[in-house]
């Protein structure tokens, strides 16, 4: 019966940006990038299909009542 590769460690294996010492030429954090955070903290919730335009409707007049204010 054939043996199964042995799984390497992360820290065991050798990065060619680690051994030449190249820097990565994309990707990592930038400052401000993203989606804005709203000022309204949310919640998700499962509301039953026939509750949904119920709902929608309260968060309709919620926000018409918090933009005329």
């Amino acid at each position: 019966m054939p043996t199964k590769p042995k799984k390497t460690d992360k820290l065991d294996q050798i990065s060619f940006v680690d051994v030449f010492d190249w820097k990565h030429a994309h990707g990592g954090k930038r400052t401000g990038s993203g989606r804005p955070k709203s000022s309204i903290e949310t919640k998700v919730i499962r509301v039953p299909v026939e509750l949904v335009p119920h709902v929608q409707k309260l968060i309709d007049d919620y926000k018409k009542e918090v933009h005329n204010d």
